[in-house]
């Protein structure tokens, strides 16, 4: 992921070549603040707690009424499916 943001992000916006040492450091920066941010969400999600799983199963009922929406559907229209 960090040599994606690397690649893809910082080098793009540099208008020389970044030398392999500057490089490196760069990529520990990125990896430290991407896992700094992991642990603070894996934090507040552990804190949430009923709350996430209230949302989780609110959107896997959205998801099955879908399913299901569909499938009824099709089954009244049979020459389009």
């Amino acid at each position: 992921m960090t040599g994606v943001i690397f690649e893809d992000l910082i080098r793009p916006m540099t208008k020389k070549p970044i030398s392999e040492k500057c490089a490196s450091l760069i990529m520990k920066v990125i990896v430290v603040v991407i896992g700094t941010i992991c642990v603070g969400l894996v934090f507040v999600v552990e804190n949430m707690g009923t709350l996430v799983q209230v949302h989780f199963l609110a959107l896997q009922y959205i998801f099955m009424m879908v399913l299901l929406y569909f499938k009824i559907d099709c089954s009244y229209n049979l020459n389009v499916c």
